[in-house]
């Protein structure tokens, strides 16, 4: 097609679930580098994929890459610790089996040995054990464990795809996603200590009276720290968001707080109005905002000086 493609990655918040194609955040993108003082001629492909891993993100953008990709946005970091930490609720699942099998799909021997080990007639891979849930709840070992291997998980997965990326002179942009702190789903630690019920609490009102204060940047702060010790949250911690701007840096991407401008008017931090519908996923009038965010960034890189 004439013009340049630009190809936005992410999961539901990307797909814009509940919402029309042209509401999401990718179709306005378009719309306003298209209508711009400074038009530009620019196709942008929503490729969300509601649910996915890093996993999902690499192997869609580099499909994307091979398909002529001018320009990708990556718009993700929500689903990763959640999901891996909800492995823990299966009685067959050991975290350190978990990181040697990760380990070694990432090698020639370990992909080897996966083609070696066919499915069996009952579909599971030999000696992987009965996927049933547990009556127990995960320890805090566990939950740390697959913490830990969520953060290296997403720092695998987005290293490669920004490698690609770079072997084809194709920028990318990373975005610091938003979260709706006041409505985050904090699961407490069935264990006394960091992110137990009391200890939630305790962060919770922390947060608030730091809110209370006007002082911003201290709730957010509190309010994340009680996401980063809960049990199975929803919402992207801070060793993700740490390994996103780590990654930005490392590999030369554009990196875009769209968080900061969320709550770049909010009095107290923690207070948005309309931006979201739950906890994580942006509003029509949330995607619009993306959309502003993106566009002088996005025009930067596709008519740079």
């Amino acid at each position: 097609p004439e013009g340049h493609r630009v190809v936005v990655l992410g999961a539901s918040s990307v797909h814009g679930s509940h919402y029309l194609a042209e509401e999401t955040f990718a179709a306005r993108l378009e719309q306003q580098l298209r209508d711009g003082e400074d038009g530009i001629a620019v196709e942008v492909l929503n490729m969300g994929i509601g649910g996915t891993l890093s996993d999902g993100i690499r192997a869609t953008g580099i499909q994307a890459l091979e398909h002529g990709a001018d320009l990708l946005i990556v718009y993700y970091g929500h689903n990763e610790v959640g999901q891996f930490v909800q492995l823990g609720q299966f009685s067959a699942v050991d975290p350190d089996a978990i990181a040697t099998r990760i380990a070694l799909s990432r090698t020639a021997t370990g992909r080897l040995m996966q083609k070696l080990l066919r499915p069996t007639e009952d579909g599971s891979l030999s000696g992987a054990g009965e996927a049933i849930v547990s009556g127990q709840p995960s320890s805090r070992a566990d939950i740390e464990r697959l913490k830990a291997l969520a953060v290296h998980n997403f720092r695998w997965n987005l290293s490669l795809l920004l490698d690609a990326a770079g072997r084809r002179g194709v920028p990318v942009i990373l975005c610091q996603v938003a979260t709706n702190f006041r409505f985050s789903h904090l699961n407490p630690i069935n264990e006394a200590g960091p992110g137990d019920a009391l200890d939630l609490e305790r962060r919770v009102q922390q947060a608030e009276s730091l809110a209370k204060q006007g002082k911003a940047q201290e709730a957010q702060d509190a309010w994340q720290g009680a996401i980063d010790v809960s049990a199975s949250p929803r919402e992207v911690s801070s060793h993700i968001r740490r390994a996103t701007e780590e990654l930005a840096e490392s590999h030369g991407a554009t990196l875009v707080d769209i968080q900061s401008h969320f709550y770049q008017g909010s009095p107290d931090g923690l207070s948005v109005s309309g931006l979201f519908w739950d906890d994580l996923h942006p509003t029509v009038k949330g995607h619009g905002l993306i959309a502003e965010a993106l566009t002088e960034p996005v025009q930067a890189l596709l008519k740079p000086d």
